[in-house]
């Protein structure tokens, strides 16, 4: 299954890598800072000292722990909705990009599928595949990085 997903997310770059190298088009990546994992990881922490807690905990304490990971559960699930906010604008910004990548395409139809022709003739566009594809390759090592 994510071999799959990598040769599809692979193919589709490779299509729009080309496209982004040669008319530098930036496409962000959703990306989590530093200090968003930290306090994630900190969250976490907390919560799971918070339940150890709250088992051994007698009835009275019981109301303070469980308003404690009350608070600690909204804060990251705001967190997560801000994220998630930022992220659907990102990926509207990209789908603008796209959709205007698609007009100016259209206009330009027949110089494109001739270009397409000679790149397949001269062999460019094997060129062009090993080039993207080596991006993909790197830009995917990068994020799976980022992910530890």
């Amino acid at each position: 299954m994510h071999k799959l997903i990598g040769v599809l997310v692979l193919s589709v770059g490779l299509v729009t890598g080309v496209y982004a190298q040669e008319k530098k088009v930036i496409f962000p990546l959703p990306t989590v800072t530093a200090a968003q994992k930290k306090e994630f990881k900190m969250r976490r922490k907390q919560l799971n000292q918070l339940v150890k807690q709250y088992k051994k905990a007698s009835e009275k304490e019981k109301t303070a722990v469980k308003d404690e990971v009350e608070k600690i559960v909204s804060a990251g699930v705001e967190d997560h909705l801000s994220y998630m906010k930022s992220y659907v604008a990102q990926q509207r910004e990209r789908l603008d990009r796209w959709e205007a990548k698609i007009r100016e395409d259209e206009q330009n139809l027949s110089k494109i599928k001739a270009q397409r022709v000679e790149d397949l003739l001269t062999g460019v566009a094997k060129e062009k595949h090993k080039q993207a594809k080596k991006r993909w390759k790197a830009q995917l090592k990068a994020q799976k990085a980022s992910l530890k």
